[in-house]
């Protein structure tokens, strides 16, 4: 090429030869035209078959074209199982529909791929693109179903369906077996060949097995399980016990009663209590927070995998943790008789509960005893464990007299309680599921909550008031529109409050306790948490809106949240007077970037542990077909009504193709469906009976009917026998 042009502005003089489409040159015209020299003109082909490949210009019959557009643009691509799919611009603007034939059949959910804008979005039509190719995959991995047949082998990807089927070559199939669940590896794609082609990493085992399916998702969702190497090599140099050495510069609580209070099969105690009467009738509170940044330090093997995972999460059976075992259930584990290292938060509080003075420092505790929400309600309901905990009555007792003063005065700031039950599964030796049923919350739970609220807001307020950077936990002002639908709904549903004005937690706050102990409280409560933002992790303080808090932080489980363990970490270099300028910066730095990601991994694993308790759900209804019901209607659309069964958690759903007595149609402002004959309405919040009549594990739903369409099928199946 002529040694005065660089890449760059020999692209610019081809898109300038090739602007006048009317006289399309081939490539030996156009090379004469740019006087591209002979010994160059293979490089210069080169060139023009790289242009070609990123779609900037065209070839039609050998004649080169300037491509339609200038521009390409980048999104991720989400694809539906019926084969179009659609593309989320990286700059935020609408998405592209992509038709079945623009996709290509490499294309997988999360791709980050280049598309080229065919048509612009008019009226109520999307914007039309072609996808011209994949620059970031997701994943190379994918969980699915693995089918052989006679002449080839293939697995399904989960959620996809069968036009996104993975080839497997003969002798990349693991020994998989029909209908077992395996882990598929992408392997690079062949030019020429269409569709996709793996390998089996793992088989999981039979698909319907429950265990198998949420070892799947935990697959699916990307989340390491076992820890590397270099973080099993470092456990090796960490101390078995506390010594002596580690003691110094610390408050020395070990004569001071402090215990834990979890739940019964608690692996990790990250969080002990202590209460005691002052001589001024004040209160002195102390929660004394296992000092995980004594052990996990900024930089090693351990901390990196731990800023990777960003929090445990909790399944049904089981915990994938952020920390190892070693560390988790040992060595920053508040186990009771056991001396270990702890940051303390110490408040002196006036009887009516309000903050006088507080210091946070580092500490050491031996706590007396570990205690579980039950026997410690058992304690406040006057039941047998008062004996049992009988040297703990005053300080358990005095401590719940506490806890409700800081309900009440958070109360009356107007901070959201959400009293909703949590969805439990009861499972045998085996893993098998027994029960299901909603936990509710006790004022042993209430206890603990109060005074973990307190610690975090507290020392939020030591933080913000020396400028430090540390990672805020807010939670943004709902939005106008999800407000106005909510009110929507509540006027539907018979209770009539005026939306106009500022919208304050003080406001809700009225709604949640008019609502307090109507029956159809629980789900004007889920509908309330759906319509407000999610509270995230962030640098700077906006607040939090649900809590009606001004500053607030996670400050009291590092062991399971990394943000907890950043903040110990920032506090204690602050007050040894090691937070230089430059370590400033870096926190900084390190909060603006750990925000996001924190938020991120918290997501995933609310989402996985809620897709695991539907996978036990489904396990314990398989078995439950031809069985009734007495359920609440929870949601309405233009397919059918969700119905929550009983206490059990688990969700149903009467489909409309199902009711056979009337054509329905949905209402959507009035939140219902209502025959076009009969008028009967089925209303969100309408209590109904039903029955089950279908469970498909695969496809993760449950079926029902109501009681008058099971009436009607026995009248016809008696008419039929005659």
């Amino acid at each position: 090429m002529s040694k005065f042009l660089t890449k760059e502005e020999l692209v610019g003089k081809i898109k300038t030869a090739l602007k006048d489409n009317s006289h399309a040159p081939r490539i030996r015209e156009l090379a004469r035209r740019l006087s591209i020299p002979e010994p160059q003109y293979r490089q210069f082909r080169q060139l023009v078959k790289a242009l070609r490949n990123e779609a900037l210009i065209q070839a039609r019959r050998g004649k080169l074209f300037l491509s339609e557009r200038q521009e390409t643009i980048i999104g991720t691509y989400t694809p539906t199982r019926t084969g179009f799919g659609f593309v989320q611009p990286e700059d935020g603007s609408d998405e592209i529909f992509i038709a079945r034939d623009r996709a290509g059949g490499l294309l997988l959910p999360g791709d980050k791929v280049e598309v080229r804008l065919l048509r612009k979005a008019w009226g109520e039509m999307k914007s039309e693109g072609e996808v011209l190719r994949v620059l970031e995959r997701q994943t190379d991995q994918l969980v699915g179903v693995f089918h052989p047949t006679s002449r080839a082998s293939y697995v399904i990807p989960d959620g996809l369906g069968e036009r996104w089927e993975i080839y497997i070559p003969k002798e990349k199939t693991k020994e998989a077996k029909a209908g077992e669940k395996v882990v598929v590896k992408l392997l690079p794609h062949k030019p020429g060949v269409w569709g996709l082609e793996g390998e089996i990493v793992e088989v999981l085992g039979d698909a319907t097995n429950s265990e198998a399916i949420i070892q799947g998702l935990v697959y699916s969702y990307r989340i390491s399980v076992e820890f590397p190497h270099e973080v099993q090599r470092e456990l090796s140099s960490l101390p078995a016990k506390v010594g002596p050495e580690e003691l110094k510069n610390r408050w020395d609580f070990r004569k001071k009663t402090t215990f834990t209070i979890d739940p019964i099969d608690a692996k990790d105690h990250d969080d002990a209590v202590s209460l005691e009467k002052l001589p001024n009738k004040n209160w002195l509170l102390g929660v004394h927070i296992a000092d995980v940044s004594h052990y996990v330090r900024e930089g090693t093997a351990i901390d990196k995998e731990a800023v990777k995972r960003g929090n445990s999460v909790y399944l049904p059976g089981r915990v994938i943790p952020m920390l190892p075992h070693a560390l988790s259930s040992n060595l920053c584990s508040l186990l009771p008789e056991k001396v270990r290292l702890t940051y303390s938060c110490m408040m002196e509080l006036t009887p009516e509960g309000v903050v006088k003075s507080y210091e946070v420092g580092r500490s050491v505790i031996h706590s007396a005893a570990k205690l579980a929400y039950e026997e410690v309600q058992e304690v406040f309901d006057g039941g047998k464990a008062r004996k049992k905990l009988s040297k703990f009555l005053e300080p358990l007792e005095n401590m719940l007299q506490l806890s409700k003063i800081l309900l009440q005065n958070r109360m009356k700031k107007g901070s959201l309680d959400f009293d909703l039950p949590e969805d439990e599964v009861i499972l045998d030796d085996q893993g098998r599921v027994i029960d299901l049923k909603r936990s509710v919350r006790l004022d042993s739970h209430r206890l603990v909550e109060e005074f973990m609220l307190l610690a975090n807001q507290t020392v939020a307020r030591f933080a913000s008031g020396f400028n430090l950077p540390v990672l805020y936990r807010v939670h943004g002002t709902p939005d106008e529109e999800k407000m106005e639908a909510f009110f929507s709904i509540l006027t539907e549903l018979g209770h009539k409050f005026s939306h106009k004005g500022a919208i304050t937690p003080l406001r809700l706050a009225h709604v949640l306790k008019i609502i307090a102990g109507k029956p159809e409280e629980e789900l004007i409560d889920e509908i309330l948490l759906r319509s407000l933002k999610k509270a995230v992790y962030q640098d700077e303080n906006i607040g939090h809106f649900g809590l009606a808090f001004d500053r607030y932080l996670h400050f009291t489980s590092p062991i399971r949240r990394y943000p907890d363990l950043l903040v110990h970490r920032l506090l204690y270099e602050y007050q040894s007077g090691r937070l230089s300028p430059h370590r400033f910066e870096h926190f900084t730095s390190q909060a603006r970037r750990l925000g996001a990601h924190c938020s991120a991994t918290e997501r995933t694993a609310d989402e996985l542990e809620r897709e695991a308790v539907k996978v036990k759900q489904l396990e314990f209804m398989q078995d439950k077909v031809g069985e009734h019901y007495a359920g609440v209607v929870s949601g309405v659309t233009n397919f059918g009504v969700f119905v929550r069964l009983g206490d059990m958690g688990v969700e149903g759903m009467i489909r409309l193709r199902d009711l056979t007595d009337d054509y329905y149609v949905l209402d959507e402002r009035g939140h219902r469906l209502v025959g076009r004959k009969t008028k009967k309405s089925i209303h969100l919040g309408d209590k109904i009976s039903v029955w089950v009549v279908r469970v498909d594990r695969e496809a993760g739903r449950i079926d029902l009917i109501p009681d008058w369409e099971k009436e009607k099928a026995e009248k016809n199946q008696k008419r039929h026998r005659r």
